[in-house]
């Protein structure tokens, strides 16, 4: 039954660590050109007008609404008509998205001055120029996504998963290539082609998959408007969302230079296994979510997502501890090097390590999102997801004086509250998901992390006496030695309790070996 999600998970799971390398690779370069400095904070608080109006109307609101409304008329009014729904989507997005794009580029200094006014004139005004350029990057990701949106519902996963790996690539060629002919400037450009890469390379599956029916049009009947009707509320709870992301940063550039930057390498860190394993599943369990919930079989839907989120859990519970375990290593051997010095990598380790506690929650919330989206029930997420906002943005507020790492740690407290409450109203509305089975399995998993941590603290010493800890060679050994062996002692014990979602060795090897 779980077949077709362990596949596609596993499928979008190798990209996305593909993409994530790329990720790291684009974070080392970007911090060994800059450090943690007035153009790294300019660099990430740029992103964040343009993501404001993509995340809002594209990445959450579009793919919790249209999957279900395109899987549903797929089914029942033929392909032919659900590809004119999609080419009206498409239509729709893109001139709403270059319409505010240019708005945008005309308020652009405006908004800068509100969204940053902790930076100098100077910085603010790159911040402006970086904005600007990256506005026209929504228009390729607004389309983009309708394409991502197609390919996951019809369970094509590769190009929709190598979308990512070029965006980063084009990014990186900002950093390593346009920033060195062109300055700082040259960073946002990058940006630009990697969302132009993230749109191409998915353009031959649609082509193939639609056979040439993909078209530009506009059809504005009931299925467009029930997509539209579905993304009113996800917007508004997104709306909140960035909001917050906003007062954060915002926060942040009143603090000591290289604040907004190491708080963002920082989550970036973060969201690496979160992203690979996380998103991975929610991804690839949408579509079969939606089916069921479409189809009114509860029980299969049930069996799918404890499934999803036993595998989810077995790997981020030890993977959190480890991280925290861990940070110091991660990041001087990730981002250590050239401009990136010392305060910088304590800093950027520490408030990693604040915002490792909340991982598992950041793995499980999209999966919880995505069950009620399948049922096409998008007011509850929003409604616990703008409690939350309310929550972290008032623990941020009150934790200021502690700097950067008391941001991080109300963004991780307020993740764990939203995933309890997200819970709690899904098992509400299937009882029996989150029984006391489950709950007994999620304290085993937690007790073998335990025993994995303390092994792997145990070796942390000794390997250090055998490598160079001054190298950037010698701390990687070390970290990945006594990870290894935390690990090894974390699987062990976990099959031990027969906890749900850690394959036998077997199972592991037979997995291994089909793949």
């Amino acid at each position: 039954m779980t077949q077709g999600i362990g596949k596609g998970a596993f499928i979008i799971g190798i990209f996305t660590v593909l993409s994530r390398v790329a990720g790291l690779m684009r974070e080392r370069l970007l911090a060994s050109m800059f450090g943690a400095g007035p153009v790294t904070d300019a660099y990430f608080a740029a992103f964040k007008i343009p993501d404001f109006i993509f995340t809002i109307l594209v990445l959450g609101a579009l793919s919790a609404a249209f999957i279900p409304v395109f899987i549903k008329v797929k089914e029942g009014e033929g392909e032919e008509r659900a590809w004119r729904v999609a080419g009206s989507v498409l239509t729709i997005l893109t001139l709403t998205l270059t319409l505010l794009a240019l708005i945008a580029n005309i308020a652009a200094p405006l908004l800068v001055r509100v969204l940053v006014p902790g930076f100098s004139e100077e910085h603010m005004m790159l911040t402006v120029r970086l904005t600007r350029i990256m506005l026209v990057s929504i228009i390729f990701f607004g389309a983009s996504n309708v394409l991502s949106g197609v390919l996951n519902a019809a369970h094509r996963y590769v190009a929709l998963s190598l979308a990512p790996i070029f965006y980063n690539g084009g990014i990186i060629i900002g950093i390593a290539v346009f920033a060195r002919a062109w300055g700082p400037v040259g960073l946002a450009f990058g940006v630009v082609l990697g969302a132009f890469l993230h749109f191409l390379v998915q353009v031959p599956s649609v082509y193939a998959l639609s056979r040439g029916q993909l078209k530009l049009g506009f059809v504005y009947d009931h299925a467009v408007k029930r997509i539209m009707a579905l993304m009113g509320p996800r917007m508004l709870g997104l709306a909140a969302s960035q909001i917050n992301t906003l007062v954060v940063i915002a926060l942040a550039s009143v603090m000591a230079t290289g604040s907004v930057a190491v708080y963002n390498f920082a989550f970036n860190l973060v969201s690496f296994p979160s992203g690979v394993i996380g998103i991975s599943f929610a991804v690839a369990a949408f579509p079969y979510f939606a089916t069921h919930a479409a189809r009114q079989e509860i029980g299969e839907f049930g069996a799918r997502f404890r499934v999803s989120v036993s595998h989810i859990l077995a790997a981020l519970v030890p993977l959190s501890v480890f991280l925290i375990m861990l940070r110091a290593q991660v990041v001087r051997v990730l981002l250590g090097t050239g401009a990136f010095d010392w305060t910088d990598t304590v800093l950027t380790a520490n408030t990693m390590g604040l915002l490792a506690i909340s991982l598992c929650a950041d793995g499980i919330i999209p999966l919880l999102a995505r069950s009620f989206y399948a049922f096409q029930d998008t007011w509850t997420p929003v409604k616990i997801g703008v409690s939350a906002v309310a929550c972290n943005v008032a623990l941020a507020l009150l934790l200021r004086g502690f700097g950067v790492e008391g941001i991080a740690l109300a963004l991780a407290v307020t993740q764990i509250i939203q995933g309890i409450i997200l819970a709690a109203c899904l098992n509400k509305k299937i009882p029996g998901l989150f029984d006391f089975s489950f709950a007994e399995g999620f304290v085993k998993m937690v007790i073998s992390a335990a025993g994995g941590a303390a092994v792997l603290q145990l070796l942390k010493g000794p390997i250090a006496s055998f490598v160079d800890m001054e190298t950037g060679v010698g701390v990687l050994m070390q970290g990945l030695g006594a990870g290894l062996g935390g690990m090894v002692m974390y699987y062990f014990l976990a099959r031990y309790f027969k906890c749900a979602g850690v394959p036998s060795y077997q199972e592991l090897l037979h997995f291994i070996k089909r793949r």
